[in-house]
């Protein structure tokens, strides 16, 4: 029989993260791998409804693009501040913030589809792959070292 230890044994006296802080339990990888799962959900639902509206109900690629998003920021709220980081924040506390991330990163991504549209001449499915990815990236970093960020850090 062996005397080791079981890890959760040594986390019992780590102190429990204030109400309000993300669970530093989580390894960085793990955070990430995450934040990647609940990205490939977003991005499913999200591309699904831009799809859908640009070419099923003829919007331009724009407003079919907010519609999108307008859908992957509820899936993305609900799965980042649970799953990905585990945050205690109210929602009266974390969803503004989050919102004003979600706007600004919308405005990221706006750019990029414009210009990807404009001036690289990208058909649509190309230049909304493009600005998705510009928003992913720019959506993580903020969420993860602003708006969920253990206080602490």
């Amino acid at each position: 029989m062996s005397m080791a230890r079981h890890p959760a044994a040594d986390s019992a006296s780590a102190p429990a993260p204030k109400s309000g802080d993300a669970d530093t339990a989580l390894s960085e990888g793990a955070r990430f791998a995450r934040f990647l799962m609940v990205g490939v959900v977003n991005t499913m639902a999200g591309y699904s409804v831009i799809m859908l509206l640009q070419y099923g109900v003829g919007l331009t690629p724009l407003m079919a693009n907010a519609g999108g998003y307008l859908v992957g920021w509820v899936v993305s709220y609900v799965l980042s501040r649970r799953f990905v980081f585990q945050s205690q924040r109210s929602h009266k506390a974390s969803m503004p913030s989050f919102v004003v991330a979600a706007l600004c990163c919308y405005g990221v991504n706006a750019a990029v589809l414009h210009y990807s549209l404009s001036w690289l001449g990208l058909a649509g499915p190309f230049a909304q792959a493009v600005a998705m990815a510009s928003y992913t990236v720019s959506f993580y970093l903020v969420n993860r070292h602003v708006v969920f960020r253990h206080s602490g850090q």
